[in-house]
C-alpha cells in the first residue's frame, strides 16, 4: 500500500516500511529478526503465543498480515493483546508479484526500524 512518502503494510496507515517502488511487492522479515517493541515500530495484535521452553513463537497480525515472531524465554503476552514490532532494515526481504527476490537496497543490521 501507498502512504505518502512509501510503501505501508496493508492494512494499516503506516509507518512507512520500503520505498515507494515496493508498493506493489511483498515484504519478508525472518521471525527471529523481528523484535518485540514498547511503543515504537508497527502496532500489531496478538493471536495466539506458543512456549517452546527456550523460546517462545508469537502468532501477530499487522493489519491483515500475519507475522510471526520468535523471541528468547517466555512472554508475558495472550491473545488479543496488543504489540509493537520491529527489525533492522538489513533483516527486511522484498519480493515482487512472482515470488521473485527484489532488494535492491544495502543491508545494514545496525540501523533499527523506527527506533
Amino acid at each position: 500500500m501507498f502512504a505518502g512518502e512509501g510503501a505501508v503494510i496493508a492494512g494499516t496507515d503506516g509507518p512507512v516500511v520500503l520505498d515507494i517502488a515496493r508498493v506493489k511487492g511483498k515484504l519478508g522479515v525472518r521471525p527471529e529478526h523481528i523484535q518485540l517493541a514498547f511503543e515504537s515500530g508497527v502496532r500489531g495484535g496478538v493471536d495466539n503465543v506458543e512456549y517452546l521452553g527456550g523460546d517462545s513463537l508469537v502468532s501477530c497480525r499487522i493489519g491483515g498480515q500475519p507475522v510471526a515472531v520468535r523471541t528468547n524465554g517466555s512472554v508475558g503476552l495472550r491473545a488479543g493483546d496488543a504489540v509493537w514490532l520491529r527489525w533492522a532494515r538489513g533483516a527486511q526481504h522484498c519480493f515482487d508479484d512472482d515470488g521473485r527476490r527484489a532488494d535492491t537496497e544495502p543491508r545494514e543490521a545496525a540501523s533499527t526500524m523506527l527506533a
